[in-house]
């Protein structure tokens, strides 16, 4: 049996240990409250944004809606604008939501109290039309994919390759139509890359060769598709954009065959002698493998 001094030793031992519960308890609250004081200091703010690679959009817009993306708590404790806690992804996902003309965004701290965002601009390529410009129209903005990243004001005269028409292979996230005129809508893609790409390509293409020829001057300033699935090029020279001409091609005409033909013609002595008296060029048909077809206007 346990003797008198081992009954008075239990109640020592028992106090001993509440002292280290409630010694723990002590250094864990304590040691938390530090903690959580600690990572939610001042000092540790990201006050300062820097921004580079913006053109057009105001660092000012950028940096407030960057602010916004870093209010509120994570975890419910801690600061979203503390070094500790940011979320990069979370930053660059609001910024690409708020402003469509970024292509991407790259969010880094650059010290304690430093936010640095990277970002890059879309590069306006062309303009989506709905319509061929006869009136204004209810254009977009493409970038150098063909995505369509902002709708675009009326021009007198649009200052960037526009591309319109009934495009077979029309692509719209909500649209399915392979005959009717649709207009696009933010982050959709108007036309197959593929496509696009190549249109791009041949329209540069077009410049070159016209650089060096008889009707240098004259470059394509809107591209325009049938519902027969040709594709129509007006071309007009850069201090004479009443008078256009066109020309004329399927779609699936390479650009070595392409510019064959247009060699052929332009070489021709009968068309340089019309152009020589000062006729108007109407168009050029390409279509036909052995034959060219050209019009002047009455």
């Amino acid at each position: 049996m346990p003797g008198r001094h081992d009954l008075l030793r239990q109640p020592r031992r028992l106090r001993g240990v509440r002292r280290l519960i409630f010694l723990w308890l002590f250094l864990v609250v304590a040691g938390t409250s530090w903690l959580f004081i600690f990572l939610n200091d001042e000092r540790f703010a990201l006050r300062t944004i820097e921004i580079s690679g913006n053109r057009l959009l105001a660092d000012e817009a950028i940096a407030r809606a960057a602010r916004e993306a870093l209010t509120g708590r994570r975890f419910w404790i801690f600061r979203r604008d503390r070094y500790w806690f940011y979320d990069p992804e979370a930053v660059a996902a609001v910024l690409r939501q708020r402003f469509d003309r970024l292509a991407s965004v790259k969010v880094a701290a650059a010290g304690w109290q430093i936010l640095r965002l990277e970002v890059a601009e879309r590069q306006t390529t062309a303009l989506w039309c709905p319509v061929e410009l006869e009136v204004p129209a209810d254009c977009s903005y493409l970038d150098a994919t063909g995505l369509v990243f902002a709708r675009a004001p009326h021009f007198s005269w649009p200052p960037l390759l526009v591309i319109t028409g009934s495009w077979p292979l029309l692509r719209l996230e909500a649209v399915a139509s392979t005959t009717s005129v649709v207009a696009a809508v933010t982050g959709s893609q108007p036309l197959p890359r593929s496509l696009f790409s190549r249109l791009i390509k041949l329209r540069s293409v077009l410049g070159s060769f016209f650089a060096g020829s008889v009707l240098a001057g004259a470059s394509v300033k809107q591209i325009t598709a049938t519902p027969a699935g040709d594709l129509e090029f007006k071309l007009a020279d850069e201090r004479s954009l009443a008078r256009p001409f066109e020309i004329i091609i399927g779609r699936s005409q390479s650009d070595e065959e392409i510019l064959t033909l247009l060699r052929v013609i332009i070489a021709a002595p009968s068309f340089r002698s019309e152009l020589a008296v000062g006729r108007t060029l109407e168009y050029f048909d390409l279509r036909f493998a052995d034959k060219v077809f050209y019009r002047f206007r009455e």
